[in-house]
């Protein structure tokens, strides 16, 4: 039997719809939604590689990937170079991390530009994990958060930074991560088509088609030669197959055309596809001392699609008034404007800001030198800002736990329905991080959570980790959504990524969970998900928001915390889910691992817009009892046999139907009586029995009475069930062996004492119960022989 019930993501079904549940069986509390994984930076599979930082050579502080989980998992990294794995344990919320002091080493970073190197680097598990990478060399440090398989897309858009010449010729670019064979299309897009070239001599506006293999990686960056004139941002990819793409900077000042600039770092992100670009976004200023004039971030805004409008006004964290606002068009997709490029520290995008655009666009958050406000410890990096359609309801994200990093701090953007003040406020105080409630966490910026409502209807916070380096959860009531970024300041170094991210995508419109439709057979169920209800049908090739286009099935997974037992899951129809394109049909079964014990799987199917079908299968065992368990006949004598009567009980109050018994073995024990033939049925009633005798036959005698025992197993199947029990006996005769006893030849009355030895070699007690037969005149037995 099995259950099942609908529901959509949080927001969706609680905020656009203000639906309730619908179950379609046996009624029970539904698993909360804040238990399932979203699309975010949470999954199984993920490929990586290592952006070049700083010019060669140079000295290195650490090369390091990180990875969590919020289960026991089971992890293997794969290093295409050197094609070897390497496997650990994960506990909950414990922080593995891979170093080039072992796993890693330092010629897995990407250096050669514009040819396929096979220098990938590839991590799976049994459980979700999240996965983030940090290359940091002596002042000079940045990292990004790994994007799973399953958020990975065919179109990309590059979002770097200007080429910068000042000390070195640092340059920016991008990397393409190949995890199948797949050729890749690039069109050169950007700034300066006549000022420089990309390190091979190609100029903006050139073609590059180039295939890669599984593994490989691909590199395109500026000749460093130019400051502040060349950008290779905005440069268009497409792909045949999904493939992994990350954005950098070998190293910059920020910006990079402050004179006297002190304060270089290295830049990377790992960038989603356009799919999961979006129209609105929020961000708060980054923590600064604001010792000079400089005050601020400098932020990039890319626009997918041509004739893309778009708005950013930002406003004092404290009083919320405004304090200046920027925006434009961008004529081309792939155009973008940098806010702002200055000589001189000054102010500019401060506070928190709000962008919104007609058509989805991209923001790149840059943090400032250290010059910028006299700060030492602000340094630049940067990071994807998550669009308000890519917020999620939890996850788990880590710092770096290196030392030269002696300050952590977290951001948030949080989004819950406003329409109800009431709700609003316990939505808001349900979100916490590693059980202790953002709004009145005393490590937070003030004003406090509930009093940070910006003019969108959104929230932030900013919270100080110190140097707690290790894994955070953040998870609320499922009625609150939130993206964020995590960052942390050294001497003269930093880093910054996401910390709570979405990649589902924003170009279509699906509101509509999963179907499940299939049958089951004694408790092993056999379905299909499908995603097949486009309207219209086939879709528009720009959907407008009144459609509905299916996304396809991105996940299916037991629900967290549930109590799931004795049921394993087996992909049917692949076993990954890949984005794009996607499966609209997904064939599955839940198979019972033992018939003879009961079984329960609460699980999801989830699609790639985040709408969740929950299911329950059921199976409930045959309650039999067998006894007497074990059946021991014990120990007969060789050549006998001995008959014992095995009771088979049903302890529940349903009839149970027996189809069949037999020995397995069968060499010395059978069944007597009660045999259940195959094709005939024996039923027990509720609470009944049914006898079998078994009859033990001693033809094989031991060789040890104490533990060489003959052993055999009944099976007795039912109409779904199928049960095992065992049973012993052991056979064994004594055997009696007398040493003759010689007086030799002796004197007349000469008396003459030995010993008669009588020994046993078989297998069971010999008992003497008389020693008779010899001269009485001649021959007597002293007393007190042993044994007497």
């Amino acid at each position: 039997m099995f259950k099942r019930f609908t529901m959509r993501s949080v927001f969706v079904l609680f905020v656009l719809l203000g639906s309730t549940l619908h179950l379609t069986a046996q009624r029970s509390k539904a698993p909360s939604v804040d238990k399932l994984l979203s699309s975010g930076g949470q999954g199984t599979e993920f490929w990586v590689a290592i952006p070049p930082n700083e010019i060669l050579p140079f000295p290195v502080e650490g090369l390091e990937i990180y990875v969590a989980s919020a289960f026991d998992a089971n992890v293997e990294l794969f290093d295409f170079a050197g094609d070897r794995s390497t496997r650990f344990k994960l506990k909950p919320y414990e922080v593995k991390t891979l170093s080039d002091r072992k796993e890693l080493n330092w010629s897995m970073e990407i250096r050669d530009a514009e040819m396929p190197v096979r220098k990938a680097l590839r991590l799976t598990s049994d459980k979700p994990i999240s996965v983030y990478v940090i290359n940091s060399k002596v002042t000079t440090t940045d990292g990004y958060m790994a994007i799973p398989t399953n958020g990975w897309g065919q179109d990309y858009i590059s979002v770097s930074y200007w080429d910068f010449r000042e000390v070195k010729p640092w340059p920016g670019g991008f990397m393409i991560i190949a995890k199948e064979p797949t050729t890749v299309d690039i069109l050169l897009r950007g700034q300066g088509k006549n000022d420089a070239t990309t390190s091979n001599g190609r100029r903006i506006g050139e073609r590059i088609s180039v295939f890669l293999d599984e593994g490989e990686v691909y590199m395109v960056h500026g000749d460093g030669q130019t400051r502040a004139a060349f950008d290779l941002s905005g440069s268009l990819i497409r792909a045949d197959k999904p493939v992994g793409f990350i954005s950098f900077h070998m190293r910059t000042t920020m910006p990079n055309l402050l004179i006297n600039g002190n304060g270089r770092n290295h830049l990377c992100e790992m960038l989603p596809p356009i799919t999961a670009w979006g129209k609105r976004y929020s961000t708060v200023e980054l923590k600064r001392a604001r010792r000079l004039d400089g005050r601020g971030d400098v932020f990039k805004v890319v626009a997918k699609d041509d004739q893309t409008r778009w708005t950013m006004k930002y406003y004092d964290k404290t009083n919320g008034k405004l304090l200046g606002q920027n925006g434009g068009l961008l004529a081309k997709a792939g155009d973008f404007a940098d806010i702002t490029q200055a000589t001189q520290p000054t102010a500019i995008t401060e506070g928190f800001s709000v962008w919104e655009a007609n058509k989805p666009i991209f923001v790149m958050q840059y943090s400032c030198s250290s010059s910028w406000d006299g700060d030492q410890i602000l340094d630049p990096f940067m990071f994807n800002v998550t669009p308000e359609e890519q917020f999620i309801t939890s996850t788990i994200f880590q710092s770096p736990t290196m030392a030269q990093f002696t300050k952590h701090y977290l951001n948030l953007i949080v989004k819950t329905d406003t329409s109800d003040k009431k709700k609003m406020e316990e939505n808001l105080k349900s979100l916490e991080i590693d059980g202790i409630p953002v709004w009145s966490d005393p490590r937070a910026e003030k004003p406090s959570l509930l009093f940070t409502r910006m003019p969108n209807g959104l929230f932030w916070a900013s919270i100080e980790f110190g140097t707690d380096a290790r894994a955070h959860r953040i998870s609320g009531n499922g009625l609150v959504s939130f993206g964020g970024y995590i960052y942390g300041f050294g001497a003269v170094d930093a880093y910054g990524w996401p910390a709570a991210a979405g990649f589902r995508p924003t170009t279509s419109v699906d509101t509509l969970a999963p179907v499940i439709k299939g049958d089951s057979l004694c408790g092993d169920y056999k379905f299909e998900a499908t995603e097949l209800r486009n309207i219209p049908d086939p879709p528009r090739e720009v959907p407008v928001d009144t459609d509905q286009v299916e996304t396809g099935i991105a996940l299916i997974d037991t629900v967290p915390g549930q109590n799931s037992y004795n049921y394993r899951l087996e992909l049917i129809t692949d076993q990954i889910f890949p984005q794009a394109p996607s499966f609209k049909r997904f064939k599955y079964e839940w198979q019972v691992i033992d018939k003879s014990k009961d079984a329960r799987a609460i699980y999801y199917v989830r699609d790639f817009a985040d709408n969740v079908t929950l299911d329950t299968c059921y199976y409930f065992a045959d309650k039999l009892v067998i006894t007497p368990d074990p059946l021991l006949f014990g120990k007969i004598r060789l050549g006998s046999k001995k008959t014992l009567p095995l009771t088979i009980k049903n302890n529940s109050d349903v009839e149970v139907t027996l189809t069949a018994s037999k020995m397995l073995a069968g060499t010395y024990f059978k069944i007597a009586s009660g045999q259940i033939p195959d094709g005939k049925e024996v039923k027990i009633p509720g609470r009944g029995s049914y006898t079998i005798d078994i009859e033990y036959s001693g033809t094989r005698e031991t060789s040890d009475v104490t533990k060489d025992w003959d052993k055999d197993t009944i099976q007795i199947n039912t109409s779904c069930g199928l049960f095992k029990h065992g049973m012993t006996g052991v056979a064994a005769i004594p055997r009696i062996k007398v040493r003759d006893f010689d007086a030799g030849t002796r004197g007349l009355n000469e008396k003459f004492c030995g010993p008669l030895l009588i020994e046993n070699p078989g297998s069971d007690t010999l008992v003497i119960t008389a020693i008779t037969g010899y001269d009485n005149s001649a021959f007597s037995l002293s007393a007190g022989y042993t044994p007497a």
